[in-house]
């Protein structure tokens, strides 16, 4: 049986707005009349998830703002902090850079706007938290 675009779609909104594996099967049992295997959800969300992140790259929208807003997010993997950082546009909220960064017990790792190239001007505003800096320049 062939599944429908539609069916995979709403499956894959399901998994990336938090919904849980049982739960998603559910919805489209309910929604299309049958429910996939697990594994087959898990095999939908690989393929299809890494074709979009692959049609995806190097898109940008025409209309970058000249403010950036960098997000640290720290959370601990083994008892090892494990640093995340986000730069996104404000005016667009467009995810321009995703850093993930394994730092030493008592050390923050440093950060840079090195590879965020691909924007359409040399240098922005950006804001990490309370302190204000400006990109490296390319």
């Amino acid at each position: 049986m062939k599944t429908s675009s539609e069916e995979i779609s709403r499956c894959l909104n399901l998994f990336y707005c938090g919904t849980a594996v049982e739960e998603i099967r559910r919805v489209l049992q309910s929604e299309y009349g049958r429910g996939p295997a697990k594994r087959t959800v898990f095999n939908w969300i690989e393929k299809y998830s890494g074709l979009a992140a692959e049609a995806g790259r190097g898109c940008t929208p025409a209309n970058i703002g000249d403010t950036w807003i960098a997000d640290e997010t720290i959370i601990r993997i083994g008892g090892q902090k494990v640093w995340i950082f986000d730069i996104q546009d404000e005016k667009t909220r467009f995810l321009l850079f995703t850093q993930i960064t394994l730092c030493g017990r008592h050390r923050r790792p440093g950060f840079s706007t090195t590879g965020l190239s691909n924007s359409r001007q040399d240098s922005r505003n950006s804001y990490y938290g309370q302190l204000h800096f400006l990109p490296d320049r390319h």
